[in-house]
């Protein structure tokens, strides 16, 4: 029961994020800093701090500004919760807008992407759809839960493929306080 219960509720949060609702009602106006180095994570309303979750992971390899597809880093820089998977091997997951212009611009100078590539990143930033995640830039990068993974292991390392990963119980608050167009800094 407790299962179908997780489900319902992860169901019914992507349907309010589809729809341009989400699950606070100012929560596209919440700003999200993530301090790679101290392992915080904090979310702001007009300056005022929601909430900090301690020993968040991210990059098993880091963090960069050059982040390339199976690095194992995190891209710095400045992002916005674009989508949700409602559940995954991590459980829910809340999905950036990455890779940036600015990131899609270092990557095409350096032959990295094609004009092909560049010119779809930069119109789905500018009609609001979510980047191509599918180049040498990487993509399905985010916000995650542990899912089943070892808590101790969380506590202790950064692990992810480059996403950003809390615990179950942190993933819960925090989803409860940001919605899609919320902004995301790495650092």
């Amino acid at each position: 029961m407790h299962a179908l219960r997780r489900l319902v509720a992860a169901f019914l949060s992507a349907a309010l994020f589809a729809a341009g609702g989400g699950w606070a009602g100012a929560g596209a106006e919440a700003v999200v800093e993530v301090d790679s180095a101290r392992r915080e994570m904090r979310v702001l309303r007009e300056g005022k701090v929601l909430a900090v979750f301690d020993h968040v992971s991210v990059g098993r390899w880091g963090v960069s500004e050059e982040k390339r597809r199976g690095d194992g880093k995190t891209p710095l820089g400045q992002y916005r919760i674009a989508w949700l998977k409602p559940t995954g091997q991590f459980g829910p997951f809340l999905g950036f807008d990455y890779p940036s212009l600015v990131r899609a611009e270092k990557g095409l100078a350096a032959g990295e992407i094609s004009q092909a590539e560049f010119d779809a990143i930069r119109e789905a930033h500018a009609e609001g759809r979510v980047p191509p995640q599918n180049t040498r830039l990487g993509g399905q990068i985010g916000i995650h839960g542990l899912g089943r993974a070892d808590p101790r292991i969380h506590r202790e390392l950064n692990w992810t493929k480059g996403c950003i990963a809390l615990t179950n119980a942190q993933m819960s608050r925090f989803m409860r306080l940001v919605e899609k167009g919320a902004l995301v800094n790495i650092r």
